[in-house]
């Protein structure tokens, strides 16, 4: 494959400040962009093997494009042979959570024409979300610890027992009281009367617990379904306002709130406000859709795959239903740096104002709201409106954001003051093509500034500033977690999971089936002898959120002592379910 520069076909691209103005790429790139570019081409070839069944990229300075590149399969045939032709840069993926930067962009449209504020409570457009905790929770001192110090599993008793329910239902709980409806027991859920705003939901803030599992399950969902889902009960796993907590449900709501105030649809919303307007004729909520805006429906479309030991299993596509604006958008790499395009040019002074955004609204998009790593050994990281933000001490602002869902990875990110901007799409699930977007920016920054500055310091972790959370102290576990947890670790001593199928939501055996996962823990598990009993007081950490806990397991094997480290989480419902598990040798 050769990376190579394009023009999006069929489309009328601009460069800031001329709205309409054909872009030329660079005929003859400096040499060590031209180096910068072939290597980068390289190292996304290298991923197909292991990653995906294929990868597809772009690379533009503001509506100037670079480069392209694409390897591999689109589609698999049944006996996992490719389909169709190679990836191009109008190639349909899901852009997964990318999507949400639309949405807050709606949120933000809506506010400029006068038709809500940021700081209005959520309620006041959905009244039927109830949202709860546990009693005496919310306040920011309250039934917190320092420092997240040993907790321990509680034994099993006659009060805390699981008691068996459906696998992937859930059971009907008043949200008035405090009781056991759940099966992982626990002392309820009581209405909380603490205030969720707009600006809360859309900078991540609102407290709701984190929910990445069961979210990207849960696009289908109807309207009904939804509304059920919000009286039943919505968690508060923090106070609101106190801290950044990634949330999928959160962006649900604000997709309900567009459709109240706009009094349309939120996928239809965006499509007249955004897609439409801007020309990004090759993204879209449905597949379907996307082809029939093409005349001869010639539009390729990528199928999305999970990695089963040495074969692709297709993950059909979800939606388009209530969580839709959680990730649901399909796009190319050509729309996509359209996209970044148009945020950009925001803070060029010599652009006109064009299109449905102020250029305001785009920079405030674009501006850290809300602190999500405060620095230290990490760069600091912040959430701007449906937007990562990253000030890097070298190269200045930088947005971001990345998206999973079953079947695909996607991940863009760009530089706010030149519009360098890199997005990719992969087709396998957990494929986590962010980490070769984020190397492609650094290796074009590195060219253009003729520098060898990492781009946000050492370490993919960091670049991609995954880890950390803002927070001098530490929520107290639920007790459902600490239930969670005890059930778990007596499954994990007992070599199966499936003995706490009755305890899971329903996106954890379509993640990953009970059959593989117990096939896996037997290869963690195999020549360990694992010390202390079940239930017998084992210390464990819990996680940085209430509804998480993260646990050892001390062990002996043939080279000595080691560890099985236990992570879970519980789902942003009333009861809460188990929505992950994993079990890793330390």
């Amino acid at each position: 494959m050769q990376s190579s520069p394009f023009a999006p076909p069929s489309r009328a691209a601009s460069r800031p400040g001329e709205p309409g103005a054909p872009a030329l790429p660079n005929a003859l790139p400096h040499s060590a962009l031209a180096d910068a570019l072939s290597a980068i081409d390289a190292a996304f070839v290298a991923r197909v093997a292991d990653t995906a069944p294929s990868t597809c990229y772009g690379i533009a300075r503001g509506h100037e494009p670079l480069a392209h590149g694409g390897a591999g399969a689109v589609r698999l045939g049944p006996d996992g042979s490719a389909e169709g032709y190679g990836p191009e840069p109008t190639t349909a993926y899901r852009i997964a959570s990318c999507t949400k930067s639309f949405i807050a962009a709606s949120i933000l449209l809506l506010r400029d024409r006068g038709l809500l504020a940021l700081d209005d409570d959520v309620r006041q457009y959905v009244p039927e979300a109830r949202f709860v905790a546990k009693p005496g929770a919310m306040s920011v001192t309250e039934n917190r610890t320092p420092t997240p110090g040993p907790v321990v599993l509680p034994q099993p008793d006659t009060a805390t027992k699981p008691v068996p329910l459906a696998v992937g239902t859930e059971a009907s709980a008043s949200p008035e009281t405090p009781g056991h409806a759940g099966p992982l027991g626990g002392d309820g859920f009581v209405p909380t009367g603490e205030r969720i705003t707009l600006r809360h939901l859309l900078t991540m803030g609102a407290g709701l617990p984190t929910d990445n599992p069961w979210g990207d399950r849960q696009e289908s969902q109807t309207d009904a379904e939804f509304t059920a889902l919000l009286k039943a009960g919505v968690p508060l796993a923090t106070a609101p306002g106190t801290h950044y907590d990634y949330s999928n449900l959160g962006y649900a709501l604000l997709g309900r709130v567009i459709e109240r105030v706009a009094e349309r649809s939120c996928l239809e919303f965006v499509s007249g406000e955004f897609l439409a307007v801007l020309d990004l004729n090759g993204t879209a909520f449905d597949a379907p859709t996307l082809r029939a805006w093409h005349e001869d429906g010639d539009v390729q479309v990528a199928e999305g795959f999970t990695r089963r030991g040495d074969t692709w299993e297709h993950q059909p596509h979800s939606g388009p239903g209530a969580f839709s604006p959680i990730g649901g958008l399909f796009s190319g790499t050509a729309d996509l740096l359209t996209w970044a395009a148009y945020l950009t040019e925001a803070f060029d002074p010599h652009a006109h104002e064009r299109g449905p955004l102020s250029k305001a609204s785009r920079r405030e998009m674009q501006t850290t709201q809300r602190l999500r790593h405060a620095g230290g050994a990490l760069p600091a990281t912040g959430y701007g409106f449906g937007l990562v933000t990253l000030d890097d001490p070298h190269y200045g602002p930088v947005a971001m954001h990345a998206g999973g869902y079953p079947g695909f990875s996607a991940h863009m990110a760009w530089q706010v003051e030149t519009g360098l901007a890199v997005v990719a799409f992969e087709n396998g699930t957990g494929a986590r093509v962010g980490l070769a977007v984020i190397d492609a920016l650094q290796r074009v920054l590195q060219a253009e500034y003729a520098s060898d500055a990492p781009l946000t310091g050492s370490g993919a972790e960091a670049r991609l500033g995954l880890a950390g959370r803002v927070s001098m102290t530490q929520p107290a576990p639920w007790s459902e977690t600490l239930n969670a947890a005890s059930a778990f670790d007596a499954a994990v001593r007992a070599g199966s999971l499936a003995e706490c199928e009755n305890l899971v939501a329903m996106n954890f055996a379509l993640d990953k089936p009970f059959l593989l996962r117990d096939s896996e823990l037997a290869g963690v598990l195999a020549g360990l002898e694992l010390s202390d009993a079940p239930g017998a007081g084992l210390a464990f950490q819990p996680g940085t959120l209430p509804n998480a806990a993260t646990w050892r397991i001390p062990a002996t094997g043939a080279s000595g002592s080691v560890n099985l480290e236990c992570h879970l989480s519980l789902s942003p419902t009333v009861p809460p379910l188990v929505q992950e598990f994993t079990v890793t040798l330390v």
